[in-house]
């Protein structure tokens, strides 16, 4: 089952590689990349690059190598990790004509890959919610760090694909066959297509292969990469997101600075990210500061409604019933007394979208549901809207040493 799962996504990546920023690999364009990719580094992820100097650098699932190069260039001793052999060749011709350092590329499954050495840093970026295990493949990873070494995770969060995933199971609910679902998908989601093409630098093609017809995409709510950072003694180092602090914010100043060995995550909630991204379309809105338990039932709702939604796949497409939940979620929205980083009057315009939506989809008639579904969208202001969602979350473990105390 785990192959079989890995030969259906290698074979979309194959035709359609999501690793491949630019078909040109010249050394403009590296350059380019480059510096976005510093900028994330320092500037997101607070990882200044000389950290990176003689550093020993571990990418599993590197694609074509084009993310891995910029590591090298900050002067880190890179070991790539790919199955793909097409990638994987990609990826060996690419360092032997720009890198500056030693390198080894490894064409070979990341689950059959073994090492005993261990590294500084490890990085998996938007690989583990394509693999056939998503934890194992995280705790893997981490496996292979050293005590202070950091881990830098690029990863789907499950109320942030939450709309991305809604799009999937729309189109798997109209057809199984895959040129009808990409004709379906610029059809319903152009808009969301053409911005992705924009910002991104993929084309179309590559990015309907990598969001719509790639079997496998189990993303994992904060809570549980949370967890998995607690369970492998990791220490939350950075985020590409801000963190809102519950304790400090109810003023308990006390305990915000106080980093106790063992406690890991404990001075940490993505509660505010997590009920934000779920209908994001821009920038967040401001700081909530009411109601924390009501927060976190809401919260609970959200994530069950991510989950039912997660992890669709054309051959193993299931119907789901999400009314009753998105009921629960919008009486639990209204009791909210003050509202600063929810708004709403925007929710409720995103709910009621949503629930539009569902009502489209429960229609007999084919061709009725993609008429009504193209003009709804169109419609819409919140829902499939400007960012439509987060598609990707990054975090920065740093791996602690147990000490006696």
């Amino acid at each position: 089952m785990k192959d079989n799962i890995l030969l259906k996504v290698n074979k979309v990546y194959s035709e359609q590689n999501p690793s491949k920023y630019f078909n040109n690999t010249s050394k403009k364009n590296l350059n380019i990349l480059f510096r976005n990719r510093k900028n994330f580094l320092i500037e997101k992820l607070k990882l200044p690059t000389r950290l990176f100097k003689n550093s020993e650098l571990l990418d599993l699932g590197c694609g074509t190598g084009q993310n891995t190069i910029s590591y090298d260039w900050n002067g880190a001793k890179c070991t790539l990790v790919e199955y793909d052999k097409s990638s994987s060749i990609q990826a060996r011709n690419l360092f032997k004509k720009y890198s500056k350092n030693r390198f080894k590329v490894i064409n070979k499954d990341l689950f059959k890959f073994k090492t005993s050495k261990k590294f500084d840093f490890v990085v998996s970026n938007g690989v583990a919610h394509h693999t056939s295990d998503v934890v194992k493949n995280i705790n893997l990873a981490i496996k292979y760090l050293k005590n202070d070494g950091l881990f830098i995770l690029g990863l789907g969060e499950s109320n942030g694909f939450f709309q991305r995933n809604l799009q999937r199971y729309i189109l798997y609910s109209l057809t199984s066959d895959t040129n009808e679902l990409i004709k379906l998908s610029k059809l319903l989601f152009n808009e969301n297509l053409n911005r992705a093409k924009k910002f991104g630098g993929r084309s179309i093609k590559e990015i309907i292969f990598d969001t719509y017809i790639n079997p496998k995409i189990e993303t994992l709510s904060f809570k549980e990469v949370e967890s998995l950072f607690k369970k492998n003694d990791l220490y939350l180092y950075s985020s590409d997101e801000d963190t809102f602090d519950l304790k400090k914010i109810y003023g308990f100043n006390k305990f915000y600075f106080r980093l106790k060995t063992g406690s890991k995550l404990e001075n940490k909630s993505f509660l505010f990210n997590s009920l934000v991204n779920f209908s994001y379309k821009g920038n967040s809105d401001k700081i909530l500061n009411k109601n924390i338990d009501l927060l976190n039932q809401i919260l609970k709702i959200q994530d069950n409604i991510s989950k039912k939604i997660n992890n669709q796949s054309v051959k193993g497409f299931k119907k789901i019933k999400l009314n009753k939940n998105i009921e629960i979620y919008e009486e639990k929205i209204n009791k909210l007394e003050k509202i600063d980083v929810i708004n709403k009057k925007n929710i409720f315009q995103f709910i009621l979208e949503l629930k539009n939506i569902f009502k489209i989809l429960n229609l007999k008639d084919k061709k009725t549901k993609i008429k009504l579904l193209k003009k709804t969208i169109k419609k819409n202001s919140r829902l499939f809207k400007g960012h439509c969602g987060k598609g990707m979350n990054y975090f920065v473990g740093m791996k602690v040493q147990k000490y006696d105390t």
